[in-house]
């Protein structure tokens, strides 16, 4: 009987490790795909911001007071803006979230696209305006393109919150009127820890050589 009740617990034991194994496979996977969904997404979202950010920097450098020459350039340039920011929008109807939260950075970043075109819309009509009136207006759209900005850096915290928890790396997406676009984050293969292990077994190895 003794024997029988060791061999039924050792069974026991060998079940649940294999439980505990198949359990922690099965996480692994999971995270993995929650890893890979992430990055597809900021991709996206990268793509996103190289379309809107010749606009939005533009948009930032536009002066509060017009000189006749700048009044007839912006004109033309609202134009284009509205152009690049239109093909932004509809292409961020497309974009497909992941997650919960990536679903309200989505809404997010469509809204700061939004309010950049309102701005880009704001000062394509100031140059047609009185001296009074033009200055009034181009506060106004500097005012909707810094809403724009700051609500895009929301979503980005959003997405980077959520890429966290799943232990990757942050996404380094800039404001639109930074004027560049980061590249692309490093995968989850990539470990920011080896790399600085192989870079201090170097250092090591140097200094052991010149002593």
């Amino acid at each position: 009987m003794a024997a029988r009740v060791g061999a039924a617990l050792v069974l026991l034991v060998a079940l649940l490790g294999i439980v505990v194994v198949v359990r922690s496979g099965s996480n692994r996977g999971n995270l993995t795909q929650r890893q890979n969904t992430l990055d597809q997404y900021t991709g996206d979202v990268r793509a996103l911001l190289q379309t809107i950010t010749p606009a939005a920097t533009d948009e930032d450098g536009v002066p509060n007071k017009l000189t006749t020459p700048e009044a007839k350039a912006l004109k033309s340039q609202s134009v284009s803006w509205q152009t690049q920011l239109l093909k932004a929008q509809q292409t961020a109807g497309n974009v497909t979230a992941p997650t919960p939260g990536t679903q309200s950075a989505n809404i997010i970043f469509g809204e700061s696209i939004q309010l950049y075109s309102q701005a880009a819309t704001v000062f394509g009509l100031a140059p047609s305006t009185s001296s009074r009136v033009q200055v009034k207006m181009l506060a106004s759209a500097a005012s909707l393109r810094n809403q724009a900005t700051a609500l895009w850096q929301e979503g980005v915290n959003i997405l980077d919150q959520a890429r966290s928890a799943t232990q990757m790396t942050p996404s380094q997406l800039r404001i639109p009127t930074a004027g560049a676009v980061a590249p692309p984050s490093p995968t989850p293969a990539a470990s920011p820890s080896s790399s600085s292990g192989k870079h201090k077994k170097k250092k090591n190895s140097g200094s052991g050589g010149g002593q």
